[in-house]
């Protein structure tokens, strides 16, 4: 059934048919529960899902080892970046998300002496991503101090230090 199909459908129920129809969506798919969740949930509700995402990023950079630290799981962290984006309804909740990304990469970076082009490149998007969503939120003051936590950092090496900082300026 195609879109058009299905407008045509819900346009001849009444509404207490149409009130059923949302609620057995409602109680069949968990996306739509997610989805409500995060449209008419209140402030906790979302910050519960975050959470949830900010634990399961925080496990991707988990290592046990500082002689030999595994490998940073990144085509996980950007998996679940991926579902969070496609559930955030603020760009300001989503940007906290982002830059705790940001923050995990640089300190399994720095805390481990971990070097690979793929997670500096990475470093660079998720800052660079967390930056557009702070200004598109309008929500620099509340991000400020983390922001210069990253780029006053002095155990990131010069290079990614420089870009980051150049990055942050842009939208200052």
């Amino acid at each position: 059934m195609n879109r058009n199909q299905f407008v045509k459908h819900l346009r001849q129920l009444n509404r207490e048919e149409l009130e059923e129809e949302i609620l057995l969506l409602y109680d069949k798919i968990p996306d739509i529960k997610e989805f409500y969740k995060m449209e008419m949930g209140s402030d906790a509700d979302r910050k519960k899902v975050y959470d949830k995402y900010k634990k399961e990023i925080h496990s991707c950079f988990k290592t046990k080892s500082y002689r030999k630290p595994r490998r940073p799981r990144i085509k996980k962290t950007k998996a679940i970046l991926k579902e969070a984006r496609s559930k955030s309804i603020f760009d300001h909740e989503l940007a906290d998300l982002v830059l705790h990304t940001a923050e995990e990469a640089i300190y399994f970076h720095v805390e481990y002496g971990f070097y690979s082009e793929t997670l500096i490149n990475n470093i660079i998007s998720w800052f660079d991503e967390a930056i557009t969503l702070i200004s598109r939120s309008m929500t620099e003051e509340l991000f400020e101090t983390r922001r210069t936590d990253i780029v006053q950092n002095r155990g990131i090496p010069f290079e990614l230090r420089k870009e980051l900082i150049e990055r942050n300026e842009k939208f200052n």
